[in-house]
């Protein structure tokens, strides 16, 4: 299929497109977010120019009274102006309501027994004296007044009235302070009010009366309309405890007119705007003062402020629409979004124009490499420009001419190329063949020698357990412990194998340092022991007690070590050390150190110390034995484990052998150790019978020999045949196969078995008894059905340990 080639002049385009749309995208983001941001400024800055702005109509309307309470008290007082003279109270009550703004509609004084002078404003704006005292009978007796400020003409009598039955009075009375009535109904101004109370006390502090100034609130309304006509807001102030409307912008009336005429204050509940209610609801329950409502194609900016003076406690609630401002905001939005298109298709038109000039000779150049690479190799550029194409131009004509010669050379590299390859094709097979072949030896090595050996120590062991004298058993001691030295070569040859052939994995496991401990110390301490040399094992405190390790591993080093640390000391004392030394999670670094008071070793030996088969001491002189594997076999088990291995050493005075591992620590400090002890095993039960499967006699002959030791019966076949022959004819409860047999060998017996054992439902326990000791024979063997796998030479503890789990 020919492939599709992107143009370059389509990718400039496009390039460029996504960049101006890009640029036009984010300066409009920005526009739009710097928009917004004025917008919101603005809002906040009219909400608090607005509440700024009746905070202080309002505060000038309250201070008004006030002042003229406070302007006066001196008079009444200090009797400046005597009250109980007729003209000149008068006068003076007449004189203040004269000079007095309009939204006061009367200025009174009560006394304490219960006089009560003023005057007042009526509906026509007409003042009018008021009088009630003992002359009145007590009743609230009211007059015209006459040019000269004196009472005219009597105008009504609007029967009882005591001063001091008023919620202004009794405010100022007990507060004893000026201060404010709540707001109320007025029954003659059909208004709503308050008053200003201002408390008059003698020289001696007793209270000699009350003074009023009493003033209506719809003027409020206005003073509302005209501060936020031009903000198109809405304004609302309410009494915040009873949520009594005090004024609003919207001319509508604070109250309602019953039909006996009187007049009843309008409650936040009554009123049409939710907006207002819920906004003084949530402040007087949630303290909260900023609101943003979503309406119908526009958003409401609230704010709620607090008005406080005395003992009034008013809140003034503004909302500002925000269309005000984003309907501006939105035309510019749309004006700059179709010049952006407008600027950007012309701009899309020139650059496409400009680069069809810059691409026409690049295409010419495509046109002659195209050539040239199906085979022209005589077309050449004829382009002459002064510029990069030019350039371009020129160095394709030289590398055209470049690739003339060498190509002329590729033929023959070609041929030798394959012949190289098919060279090492050759050394490749012959590589795995001889690497197939080493394991092979090695297995036939381990099963050759293994087979005579297991007849060495298991003959031996047999020998052992008979009477002998104590020099005859001196030697057979011997011939064992050459035995057991000759398999140990064996398998760290096998074993070193193993390593180099990455086949060792590690398997992990729970480990009681404190168990490892003692155990470690249980077995080396006799070796050390026997040679007069002390062996101490310590471990810090911090080491955790419980982790996860390849235990095997770790014995195996630890084995290693020690096992040279006794061999090379022959005085002083030996330590073995543990503590952590890093923690990272449950990952914990452990460091071992083992140091003896041995012979050391020169500085010179110690970089060869690790390497395969070395002996310091080697030579026709040698003293200890040894193959020289064991630190070599250690060095690379540390390294497996994630650690390091090294050697600190003074010749003559001893050396010091560190390695680290990384193991998983256990979390659980108050698990109780739990060390299940060997259960006692009825080496005397005679109802166990097992089948042997063997060729080899050697072999044979040691089983059969601790069987009849153990009481147990036992039948021998030479090859898997003759073992399902005696598998039909006797009740076998155990057999111990070998691997390698004539006829039929072990794996092929065993899955022989255990396909019978689908249909019978039995299970007899198999376990190979084999000379092949390479971990994929275990593997086999366990994959064909075996329980369990013994290498030769046969331990015959181990044996009895195996069989009696088993069964």
């Amino acid at each position: 299929m020919k492939k599709v080639r992107n143009s370059s002049r389509e990718m400039i385009i496009i390039t460029f497109i996504v960049i101006a749309v890009s640029i036009i995208i984010i300066i409009g983001y920005i526009a739009f977010s710097e928009s917004n941001k004025i917008v919101e400024h603005d809002i906040i800055k009219m909400e608090d120019d607005s509440a700024k702005e009746i905070l202080n109509k309002v505060d000038e309307l309250i201070n008004n009274p006030l002042f003229i309470n406070k302007l006066n008290s001196n008079s009444i007082k200090n009797d400046i102006v005597n009250i109980y003279n007729n003209k000149e109270r008068e006068i003076y009550f007449s004189g203040v309501m004269t000079a007095s703004s309009g939204n006061i509609y009367s200025f009174s004084y009560g006394t304490e027994n219960g006089e009560y002078y003023g005057a007042r404003r009526n509906t026509k704006g007409e003042i009018e004296l008021m009088r009630s005292d003992a002359e009145t009978n007590g009743n609230s007796y009211y007059y015209s007044i006459n040019d000269d400020l004196t009472a005219g003409k009597f105008l009504n009598d609007y029967g009882k009235f005591d001063p001091r039955t008023r919620d202004w009075y009794i405010t100022a009375k007990e507060k004893r302070e000026p201060t404010f009535s709540p707001v109320y109904e007025h029954f003659v101004m059909k208004d709503l009010a308050i008053t200003a109370a201002y408390p008059i006390y003698n020289n001696e502090g007793a209270l000699k009366g009350v003074l009023g100034t009493h003033f209506t609130l719809s003027n409020i309304n206005t003073y509302l309309s005209e501060i936020v006509k031009n903000r198109m807001a809405t304004a609302y102030i309410i009494e915040k405890s009873s949520g009594q409307v005090v004024a609003n912008s919207l001319g509508k009336p604070n109250f309602t007119t019953l039909t006996d005429g009187t007049i009843k204050g309008i409650k936040i509940e009554e009123i049409d705007n939710q907006y207002i209610k819920d906004a003084y609801l949530g402040y007087k329950n949630n303290s909260k003062d900023h609101f943003v409502v979503n309406t119908e194609g526009d958003k409401l900016h609230i704010r709620v402020r607090d008005y406080k003076k005395g003992n009034l406690d008013w809140l003034i609630i503004t909302y500002v629409p925000e269309n005000q401002f984003t309907n501006q905001m939105a035309k510019n939005i749309y004006t700059f979004i179709g010049s952006s298109i407008i600027l950007l298709v012309i701009g899309i038109m020139l650059w496409i124009k400009r680069t069809e000039y810059f691409m026409k000779p690049i295409n010419d150049l495509i046109s002659i490499t195209e050539k040239f690479s199906k085979g022209d190799l005589l077309e050449r550029s004829h382009i002459i420009r002064n510029d990069e194409i030019g350039t371009l131009s020129d160095t394709f004509n030289i590398m055209a001419e470049n690739l003339c010669v060498l190509i002329s050379d590729i033929k023959g590299r070609t041929i030798e190329l394959e012949q190289a390859n098919i060279d090492l094709q050759v050394t490749k097979v012959e590589a795995e063949e001889a690497n197939k072949a080493k394991s092979q030896f090695l297995a036939n090595m381990s099963h050759e020698i293994r087979t005579p050996m297991n007849g060495i120590i298991g003959m031996t062991e047999l020998v052992l357990m008979s009477d002998l004298k104590d020099e005859q058993k001196r030697r057979v001691n011997i011939v064992k412990k050459s035995a057991m030295d000759l398999l140990q070569i064996i398998n760290d040859i096998l074993y070193l194998s193993k390593i180099e052939a990455g086949k060792v994995e590690l398997v992990h496991e729970r480990v009681y340092m404190e168990t490892f401990i003692n155990r470690t110390e249980s077995f080396y301490v006799p070796l050390a022991y026997n040679k007069n040399v002390i062996l101490k094992i310590e471990a810090e405190d911090d080491v955790p007690e419980q982790i996860y390790v390849d235990s095997v591993r770790l014995n195996q080093i630890i084995a290693n070590l020690l096992g040279n640390a006794i061999k090379f000391t022959e005085k002083g004392q030996i330590e073995l050390y543990v503590k952590k030394v890093k923690s990272l999670g449950d990952k914990v670094r452990l460091m071992f150190s083992i140091h003896d008071t041995g012979i050391g070793i020169k500085k010179e030996d110690i970089p060869k110390l690790f390497n395969y088969f070395i002996q310091l001491d080697d030579g026709n002189k040698k003293k200890f034995q040894g193959t020289g594997l064991g630190l070599a076999i250690s060095k690379r088990l540390v390294e497996l484990m994630g650690g390091e291995i090294c050697v600190e050493s003074e010749f003559g005075k001893g050396s010091t052998f560190y390695f680290t591992i990384w193991v998983d620590e256990i979390n659980r400090r108050n698990e109780i150790l739990n060390l299940q002890g060997a259960e006692t095993f009825n080496d005397t039960k005679k109802d166990i019978n097992i089948l042997l499967i063997e060729d080899d006699y050697v072999s044979q002959l040691i089983v059969c020999q601790l069987c009849e030791m153990m009481n147990w019966n036992i039948k021998v076949s030479s090859n898997g045949k003759e073992a399902l022959e005696v598998l039909k004819k006797n009740e076998i409860n155990l057999i111990l196969t070998d691997i390698q047999m004539p006829e039929m060998n072990g794996i092929e017996v065993t899955k022989i078995i255990r396909e019978e054992e689908k249909i019978t439902g039995l299970h007899i326990p198999i376990i190979a008894t084999t000379a092949y000791a390479m971990s994929q024979d275990r593997i086999d063997a366990l994959n064909a059905g075996m329980d369990d796998y013994i290498s030769k030479p046969i331990d015959l503890e181990k044996l009895k340990r195996v069989i009696k789990n088993i069964l």
